[in-house]
């Protein structure tokens, strides 16, 4: 099976953000796997980027953090679809304008993380002191680490990036989600 990077589409009417949520603590561990709603503060928020003015289409999967936003009717999708653990934790968008936006939207925080890097197939370049891989090149998955049934995860030594499978990726371009792109593992460099 073939597994995907989540990543946004860019274009310069969609909404960008500023890469920072606000009103919550320990945010760097949103991306270890960790159980976060009950820390998470209701007052969680983004704010639009101030370096893209222009950006003012909300889509269903917003620009500029570091973590995956989607918007209600995406996170009413994955609750279906989806059935590894997953935490869709609220969080409120301010504007341009300093107001908070009316629509719904959803950081999504995939709980398993699975060693399933083929480090002797994939090319990676590691920092040893952090024990993470800083970059990669051709980033190839040991598949019989990775259960069946799990479509969405989080990959040990890359916990900041999103998998998804093939089969959740077509779905997903089936639904007709805007903003949603997906660069396939095998392929994919961070260099």
């Amino acid at each position: 099976m073939k597994y995907y990077i989540w990543k946004q589409e860019f274009l310069d009417e969609y909404v960008m953000l500023d890469g920072v949520v606000r009103q919550i603590k320990l945010e760097h561990r949103l991306t270890t796997g960790e159980l976060f709603i009950e820390r998470w503060s209701p007052d969680a928020y983004c704010q639009y980027s101030k370096d893209f003015p222009q950006g003012l289409v909300l889509n269903d999967n917003l620009i500029g953090s570091l973590y995956v936003i989607v918007s209600n009717s995406l996170k009413s999708f994955l609750q279906s679809n989806v059935t590894n653990q997953l935490e869709l934790l609220p969080l409120a968008l301010v504007n341009h304008k300093g107001e908070k936006e009316t629509e719904s939207y959803f950081l999504v925080n995939p709980l398993e993380i699975y060693d399933c890097i083929d480090q002797q197939a994939s090319e990676l370049d590691w920092d040893r002191k952090a024990n993470v891989i800083d970059f990669a090149d051709d980033l190839i998955f040991d598949e019989r680490l990775i259960p069946d049934n799990v479509h969405m995860f989080r990959a040990k030594y890359m916990t900041e990036l999103v998998f998804i499978s093939q089969e959740l990726k077509d779905l997903l371009e089936k639904e007709g989600f805007i903003g949603l792109r997906f660069v396939e593992a095998e392929h994919y460099s961070s260099l």
